[in-house]
């Protein structure tokens, strides 16, 4: 059986550093927009993002084996949840939502794209976090 944890914690630590390239636009947004709640609430997800990400990401050479099909799965999987799970922290500290369960629920709706959300008033979100909803 081959070992293709290196090459899976390398693109796990990729898709972390791209969430948070893209967490940083919203955050530049609140700053612009000067919405201190939000920034208050991104710049914990962004640093998240980064150290999770450069922690995930092996240093050295590449690994020269091919991973098999269930290997993207598993790594699709944990990409999913754990970014989700990070895209949590914008939506609770905001105060958007009143709890853990509904920013979580906030998250998985935005970077899946659904749309549904749990939120009453939704135009009342502040612009960044609208932004950072999709």
């Amino acid at each position: 059986m081959m070992d293709t944890s290196k090459s899976a914690k390398r693109i796990l630590g990729h898709m972390h550093l791209a969430a948070a390239a893209a967490s940083l636009v919203p955050l530049l947004l609140a700053a612009v927009w000067k919405e201190s709640e939000c920034l208050k609430a991104f710049t914990p997800a962004l640093c998240a993002f980064l150290i999770t990400g450069l922690i995930l990401t092996p240093r050295g050479a590449k690994s020269r084996r091919r991973m098999a099909p269930r290997d993207g799965m598993k790594i699709a999987a944990i990409a999913y949840l754990s970014i989700c799970a990070i895209g949590t922290l914008p939506y609770y500290l905001s105060g958007a939502t009143d709890s853990v369960i509904s920013a979580l629920f906030e998250s998985i709706s935005a970077f899946t794209t659904t749309g549904a959300t749990t939120i009453k008033n939704i135009d009342a979100l502040p612009k960044s976090l609208l932004f950072w909803r999709g």
